[in-house]
């Protein structure tokens, strides 16, 4: 193993690349989130986020992180929490501290 692909694996182990926190108090009841693991292609990481209706999420917590939700119908915080709303696929895109997209989210809703 390489040290990125270390880096990497202690990084995500910790939480620290686009993690997803169990949704909040107020969520309505509904299926577990599934989330796949990170996939790499060319510098940017990709992983798909099937979560239920009416739930928030926070994708991430890397100072100077920017959220876009680039399509669907999800709502995406300053701080980098998903809110998802009707049934839907979506695509929402997390922006590095230099503006470099860095992880592309598809959100799918149940």
């Amino acid at each position: 193993m390489n040290i990125k692909k270390a880096v990497l694996s202690a990084a995500m182990s910790l939480g620290l690349i686009g993690s997803i926190i169990v949704p909040s108090a107020s969520a309505a009841v509904g299926p577990s989130p599934e989330i796949t693991p990170i996939v790499e292609v060319n510098g940017v990481y990709y992983r798909t986020a099937k979560l239920p209706r009416n739930y928030s999420y926070a994708l991430s917590n890397f100072p100077g992180d920017t959220y876009k939700v680039a399509s669907g119908n999800v709502t995406v915080s300053a701080s980098g929490v998903v809110t998802t709303t009707t049934a839907t696929t979506a695509r929402v895109e997390i922006y590095g501290g230099n503006h470099k997209l860095r992880m592309v989210y598809t959100v799918k809703v149940l």
